[in-house]
């Protein structure tokens, strides 16, 4: 309403293109169709509106509430109950633990490297390293999430006996890629779509009614 004012008052001063795409206030001029009745069959109209790269995105439409507490706590329980090695029990406790002291994104989690963990546990402050994959043109390559040094701890028991043991028996020599979850398999990193799954298969496990995915936490 105040770019529309202003546009009107210049144009009416004889200053075109004040707000424009080019203009001293730098703004689009948009349309947007509007169901007559609330219904597309009873036809549409087309509404002009002015947009400014300040304003905020709209909301979801749907919003999705975070995983409750007991799920998470369910899903914990679901570990012990379906997890087939002391390996793929570890580490997926692991994966719950980084998905819910980081709020990380799944492909963000699957790019967490040891070097990471280790690098956090020296610091005075232990703040974790995380790539940032929903880039914006001011976004930094990664960020700094703070964590505890006890879940640190927690965590480098599976570095240190878990995976360790995995490598060297999968990887033969080979170098390390050094990314913290790997599958017990073939030594090679977890992708994002098998942390959904591993998510998926405990949340099946748990007998979770409500939607339980990665990105929830």
């Amino acid at each position: 309403m105040c770019l529309s004012l202003l546009a009107s008052a210049a144009d009416a001063s004889g200053k075109f293109g004040f707000v424009a795409t080019e203009g001293q206030i730098r703004a689009q001029r948009k349309e947007h169709p509007i169901s007559l009745n609330g219904r597309a069959k009873s036809g549409t109209r087309r509404v002009t509106y002015w947009h400014h790269a300040s304003f905020p995105k709209p909301d979801p439409l749907k919003k999705r509430l975070p995983i409750a507490t007991s799920s998470i706590h369910a899903l914990r329980k679901a570990v012990g109950q379906v997890s087939t090695s002391a390996h793929q029990r570890y580490r997926r406790h692991v994966l719950l633990k980084l998905l819910e002291i980081t709020g990380a994104r799944r492909a963000e989690v699957a790019l967490i490297s040891t070097k990471s963990i280790c690098d956090a546990d020296a610091m005075q402050r232990p703040m974790l390293r995380i790539a940032t994959l929903k880039k914006r043109s001011e976004n930094a390559p990664f960020r700094l999430v703070p964590v505890s040094r006890a879940d640190l701890a927690f965590i480098k028991v599976y570095i240190d006996v878990y995976r360790r043991s995995i490598v060297r028996r999968q990887l033969k020599g080979k170098q390390d890629h050094g990314l913290l979850l790997v599958s017990e398999r073939t030594g090679d990193p977890l992708n994002a779509n098998t942390l959904t799954q591993e998510i998926k298969d405990l949340a099946k496990a748990a007998n979770i009614s409500q939607k339980a995915c990665p990105h929830m936490f």
